[in-house]
């Protein structure tokens, strides 16, 4: 991703992050975060970018319109001014568990319905940083996303 600080890549919740947008087209974001290092199909046959950073953008199969962003550590994130991956991980999801009020866990991501957003590798016994990865969906995305799967409550200890 071309963008340079953090306040660059501010999540905003079923909007994007940075100057990247739900609903862009795969030309709309090449022309801000750079052409993509690989271009696949995805499990539904929906197109998936990957960039050198880490970065996954996936793309609704009709419209071809961006509904899913995934970032690893590589991208300097921030929530509300907090950068999430300089967090400690408890401080990350406390934050963010705060503000969706009821977060589920499914296969170790934690899921946050009413922000869009899964995190993974942020809790559990073997916690390795370059593992860590933040998921964002449109409306549509987050629900496509967790159908089928077996999500229970989160119950956070801070």
């Amino acid at each position: 991703m071309k963008e340079a600080s953090s306040n660059e890549f501010e999540i905003i919740p079923f909007v994007g992050f940075g100057k990247l947008r739900f609903g862009m087209t795969p030309e709309d974001v090449a022309s801000i975060a750079g052409k993509p290092s690989i271009v696949d199909k995805g499990y539904l046959g929906d197109r998936v970018e990957y960039r050198h950073d880490n970065a996954v953008v996936s793309y609704d199969k009709v419209f071809n319109t961006v509904i899913h962003f995934g970032f690893g550590p590589k991208i300097d994130a921030s929530f509300k001014g907090k950068r999430i991956f300089q967090m400690q991980e408890s401080e990350a999801l406390f934050l963010l568990a705060q503000e969706d009020g009821s977060p589920y866990e499914c296969l170790g991501s934690i899921f946050f319905l009413k922000l869009g957003m899964a995190l993974s590798e942020f809790h559990g016994e073997y916690i390795d940083d370059s593992d860590k990865a933040i998921s964002m969906y449109n409306e549509d995305g987050i629900q496509r996303e967790v159908d089928g799967l077996d999500l229970k409550p989160f119950l956070f200890a801070k």
